[in-house]
């Protein structure tokens, strides 16, 4: 077999019922070379026989099995087999969209670039679906717009802002493999910090020399509320922490925008972590335990004050007041109006 144009690893922990429909979505696909390595991370259910199977009828797909336990140690060693020019990522419960390989393979025939972003598809339980594309038209990222992903990666502009799409998800993106190997690029383990994907792909981003964007959607990312992703996170505000230094190593902090994006983030750091206590809590009372030394946090009343001007909404505003005045209650009550109002 020639070497492939696109490597394509996929981590797969305990997802025998989908990970047929994920590696089908892409064997049946024509436009490049390809090959798929399945990554079997500790999987108890049939995942393993599953890789193999596909691994002995087609000598396109490469069977993988670790005892890691961990999807960032897993994709990184797909990362040390994978033989192709550029390097994918999907999971094993999500689907490939079709015209992936074309669409990506045209860019990297004409443009080489060192990243190729591109949309991707949120499909929710019952059907319903949300699309999350990149804001600008089709092709290689100016200067200034890729300073702005760089930006919006980190954070958006205001605090608490979800409306805008920080598409950061690693299986939004595809990338030379020379590059990342000339920067040394690898996952950090998701032991040592949270969203280790957001990580991986802004340090990219920021190394990069040329990005190419795809307004087409091309990955489905299938809501399932057994997934690891959407699992209670634990010691969540360190490694929310941890994160935050990893991204100190190389972000330019001497821009005073970017250190405005930062603060953002650590507000939206500690709003998470509070969302996370109110969802998993078993009652008021726990929740309560977990909200308070989040908002005994000196560095989070550092970034509220400085930030202020930044909070757009009447919502962010009250959620911010009683942030910074520690009004764990308060904060529980409202937050929980808003989801039953929201109907969650």
């Amino acid at each position: 077999m020639d070497y492939p144009l696109i490597s394509i690893i996929i981590p797969a922990h305990n997802v025998a019922p989908y990970l047929s429909r994920c590696v089908d979505s892409i064997v049946h696909q024509s436009g490049a070379p390809f090959e798929i390595i399945l990554v079997d991370d500790s999987s108890t259910d049939t995942t393993g026989r599953i890789c193999d199977a596909y691994a002995q009828k087609d000598s396109r797909v490469h069977a993988l099995h670790c005892n890691f336990r961990d999807v960032s140690l897993t994709r990184n060693a797909g990362l040390d087999i994978a033989r192709g020019a550029y390097i994918g990522f999907a999971d094993g419960d999500d689907i490939v969209s079709s015209g992936f390989l074309e669409w990506v393979a045209a860019v990297i025939r004409e443009h080489h670039p060192d990243i190729i972003r591109y949309g991707f598809r949120e499909v929710f339980p019952g059907g319903s679906t949300k699309d999350r594309i990149l804001p600008d038209s089709e092709g290689l990222c100016d200067r200034e717009t890729l300073r702005r992903d760089c930006l919006d990666g980190v954070s958006p502009a205001n605090v608490l802002d979800y409306s805008v799409p920080r598409i950061l998800t690693v299986y939004a993106h595809v990338f030379r493999r020379e590059f990342l190997q000339r920067n040394g690029l690898r996952f950090v383990s998701q032991t040592e910090i949270l969203s280790e994907d957001y990580l991986f792909v802004l340090h990219s981003l920021f190394l990069a020399k040329s990005v190419y964007h795809l307004p087409q959607v091309l990955y489905d990312y299938m809501v399932r509320p057994g997934s690891l992703s959407r699992q209670p996170k634990s010691r969540m505000m360190q490694r929310k922490k941890a994160l935050i230094q990893a991204y100190l190593q190389f972000v330019p902090t001497e821009d005073p925008e970017m250190n405005l994006r930062l603060r953002n983030f650590y507000i939206d750091s500690v709003y998470d972590c509070f969302v996370n206590a109110c969802t998993q809590s078993a009652s008021r009372k726990e929740a309560l335990e977990r909200i308070r030394p989040l908002l005994r946090d000196p560095d989070l009343k550092r970034c509220l004050q400085a930030n202020r001007h930044r909070m757009a909404s009447v919502k962010t505003r009250c959620i911010c007041f009683l942030m910074a005045h520690r009004m764990s209650l308060c904060m529980y009550l409202f937050y929980q109006l808003i989801a039953g109002a929201r109907g969650k």
